[in-house]
């Protein structure tokens, strides 16, 4: 049986070339622990991983401890069908709040789908729905997963019936949907006539949807952890590939206010787990595919910035997707302090044609004294242990 989780919050685990590592802040680089593998989730109660990993023979999902032992293989991949869901991300994984069940998306026979599968054994891998695209979101409740599927928004029962409720047809104009903590709350968006979108609110289980406020453009969403505080992020330019605006929207009152914390482009936001802070990722002003990290009061008020980074690969890959991945892979230390950045900056920057060893590092912001970024160890992304949502 797994036992709850008592790996140091100084520890984060860093995806190199050779694997997955289990790094210290204080120590940086670690032995390897799993080869080839990629993309860990930490277990958020128990001391378990979910990790890809890419052999010479089909990618597999698995279930590793921490002393790099696997416990079970969650799914791997059938003859002839493609490793990965996309270039470097074989799969997709996120934990339950409780731990005890992992939602996946792989490619499957029948195309890309989301599978349920417990960390006891005991069921999985259960193919829920096959579509394409799919972002998923647990509700805190630990019973309930919104999937969107896509353009049908859904919500699936994990106990008992294992039932599955559509919730909207046409879910258009965002990709993940967002649960608030209080597991009260389901928030997704619909398409407007004027071409714009419509913010939907509705009960956790899916049901009486109202709408909220528009906005003209598409749209990210998530909830200031510990509030009903809906931040939007919105792009007014569907060719720019990022943001213009970020909005915070109180789905707690009943006239549903709206306000703007941030303007300017940017890539993606990430609250701090103590819905303290948030961290808008900008571009700089060099035009070289650089970024900076910015971070804003909960209230949109200036807090630090970093130097400029050019992100890793997975890094870019994390950012494309923030919405999804902040809900399974932590970027922030449990206690809202701390930062982690991925790929290079400008004192670390060596060209291609003098092959540097160790390529990307993944590097520390200290955001609460706004430090200069600080270099824990060599990788390509790496990873905090979660707070768990009972905790906050």
């Amino acid at each position: 049986a797994p036992t709850l989780w008592h790996v140091d919050p100084n520890s984060i685990l860093v995806v190199t070339r050779e694997g997955v590592v289990l790094a210290d802040l204080s120590r940086g680089s670690a032995p390897l622990l799993v080869p080839g593998g990629r993309w860990p989730a930490w277990n958020p109660l128990y001391d378990m991983m979910a990790v890809s990993v890419v052999s010479d023979g089909p990618s597999q999902l698995r279930l590793v401890d921490f002393e790099g032992r696997t416990e079970r293989v969650f799914y791997e991949a059938a003859a002839g069908v493609p490793p990965a869901i996309a270039p470097l991300v074989p799969h997709y994984m996120m934990w339950s709040p409780g731990g005890n069940a992992l939602c996946y998306v792989a490619q499957s026979s029948f195309g890309m789908a989301l599978f349920l599968s417990d960390i006891d054994g005991k069921f999985g891998p259960d193919a829920v729905i096959n579509a394409a695209p799919l972002f998923s979101a647990w509700c805190t409740d630990n019973n309930f997963l919104a999937v969107h599927a896509g353009e049908e928004l859904a919500v699936v029962e994990i106990d008992g019936s294992r039932s599955t409720a559509e919730v909207h047809p046409k879910a258009l104009g965002f990709r993940t949907p967002a649960y608030s903590d209080d597991a009260e709350v389901l928030a997704y968006a619909v398409a407007s006539p004027d071409g714009g979108v419509v913010i939907m609110r509705a009960h956790f289980q899916g049901t009486g949807s109202e709408e909220a406020c528009a906005f003209g453009s598409g749209v990210a969403l998530a909830f200031r952890p510990g509030t009903q505080l809906l931040t939007v992020a919105v792009s007014n330019d569907a060719e720019s590939g990022g943001f213009d605006e970020l909005w915070a929207v109180d789905l707690a009152e009943p006239a549903y206010p709206k306000r703007q914390i941030y303007k300017g482009q940017f890539v993606s936001f990430l609250w701090a787990p103590t819905g303290e802070h948030v961290i808008v990722i900008v571009p700089s002003y060099s035009g070289d595919g650089r970024y900076a990290a910015r971070c804003l009061e909960a209230n949109g008020a200036p807090k630090g910035s970093t130097e400029s980074f050019a992100p890793s690969e997975d890094m870019r890959i994390y950012l494309a997707f923030f919405d999804q991945y902040a809900n399974s892979h932590a970027l922030w230390s449990p206690d809202g302090h701390q930062f982690l950045i991925c790929g290079t900056i400008g004192s670390d920057r060596v060209p291609a044609s003098f092959g540097d060893s160790n390529g990307d590092y993944v590097y520390l912001w200290d955001v609460t004294e706004n430090k200069p970024l600080r270099t824990v160890a060599p990788g390509s992304i790496g990873f905090f242990p979660p707070l768990p949502k009972t905790l906050r």
